[in-house]
């Protein structure tokens, strides 16, 4: 995969496949908020395969996304 023509889906793809259980998406501990108020951590491969779901179910109802 070439830097220059990889999609965002295919870079991110990339770097899950080298470091699926590293953090990707975090946010610290913030007592106000109303959601995850003690803070989360997702991983690359949580996310992956949240994305792929969410996919299979666009494509089930037969949502195109470009």
């Amino acid at each position: 995969m070439s830097d220059e023509s990889a999609t965002v889906w295919e870079a991110f793809c990339a770097s899950a496949a080298r470091w699926p259980e590293s953090g990707f998406l975090c946010a610290p501990a913030y007592p106000g908020r109303d959601y995850h108020a003690d803070g989360v951590e997702f991983t690359y491969a949580q996310v992956k395969r949240e994305a792929e779901r969410l996919r299979a179910v666009n494509e089930s109802l037969e949502i195109r996304v470009n």
